[in-house]
């Protein structure tokens, strides 16, 4: 495989070398400490570091998909991004090659001066907002390495395919019972803000405006909206009062929380509640056998070497 980048032109022989050696070296008796180079991540490596693979397979895997690659020539308004897809997509190839897919925890990687990721990031150390920033806007060039990677292995033997190892466990979803509504309550919501944002717009009806006033400005109009108030805090739990109030105050928030409405309609299972922030999540036992909103996440792994073929969460 080394010959092979070399004749792509990956790999410059003499800085290769210079660069990627394993860079230690003893006294006669073995008794002299290895050097450990602190300040040129990588440089503590043997050139056969799975790292460098990663990254050698990311350069092929960029001149041959150059179309996926179209938007680094693209100017956009604003401020520059705060992430770098070379050093991002590489990356997050080697996190899921270990099997880490938590934004958290691939934070954690960096905090933890891990040597690998301070290489392919080059010393960058993006927030846990960035990479899931990265990783929901590039989704598809993400799966599309990926699978790219999977190819290339199997292609060289490393995986197998003749048998897959599946293993599962249960990720707790980010709510508890602050976080959710029911059902019932959920479609009501919509229906109200739609209805009355709708007749706000089209001048029929000001009892957005003034919904606005009550939570922002102590309680304006609230006898005048006595009846509605009455029927919205019979219904709605505090978490959709929060919704709502969240909802009158601009445009772009009603906007925002009509999408949010829409994909906890999408994912209304029966009576069982729903979580507002994590609306995909299902109601199921633990392997404490303790019932509440989680994720089943399963991996799949070839019997060869023990590579990830695939992994999926319900």
């Amino acid at each position: 495989m080394l010959d092979y980048l070399k004749e792509r032109g990956y790999i410059n022989n003499e800085d290769y070398l210079k660069t990627m050696n394993q860079l230690k070296s003893y006294a006669d008796d073995g008794s002299v400490q290895s050097h450990f180079i602190l300040n040129v991540p990588g440089a503590n490596f043997n050139k056969e570091h799975e790292i460098f693979t990663i990254k050698y397979m990311y350069l092929i895997f960029k001149e041959l998909n150059s179309e996926l690659f179209e938007f680094e020539n693209e100017v956009h308004p604003g401020p520059d991004k705060t992430y770098d897809v070379n050093k991002m997509l590489p990356f997050t190839a080697w996190a899921h090659y270990h099997g880490i897919g938590s934004y958290s925890e691939m934070e954690n990687l960096w905090k933890h001066n891990i040597e690998t990721v301070n290489y392919v990031l080059d010393s960058t150390k993006p927030s846990k907002s960035t990479i899931a920033s990265f990783s929901l806007k590039y989704k598809d060039l993400v799966d599309s390495f990926d699978l790219f990677i999977k190819k290339f292995s199997l292609n060289l033997g490393l995986i197998s395919g003749e048998k897959i190892y599946w293993d599962g466990t249960f990720v707790k979803a980010y709510c508890n019972n602050h976080k959710k509504m029911y059902p019932a309550q959920v479609v009501y919501l919509d229906n109200f803000i739609k209805k009355h944002y709708g007749d706000y717009l089209n001048g029929e009806s000001n009892v957005w405006e003034m919904l606005r006033n009550y939570f922002y400005d102590n309680y304006m109009y609230a006898e005048e909206l006595s009846d509605i108030l009455s029927t919205l805090y019979a219904i709605l739990n505090p978490r959709g009062m929060e919704l709502l109030k969240y909802a009158v105050l601009t445009e772009k928030r009603t906007k925002k929380t009509i999408k949010r409405l829409q994909k906890m309609i999408d994912n209304i299972d029966g009576e069982n509640s729903i979580g507002i922030v994590d609306p995909e999540s299902r109601h199921m036992n633990d392997k404490k056998g303790k019932m509440g909103l989680n994720y089943n996440y399963q991996v799949g792994t070839d019997s060869k070497f023990g590579f990830i073929i695939d992994n999926y969460i319900t």
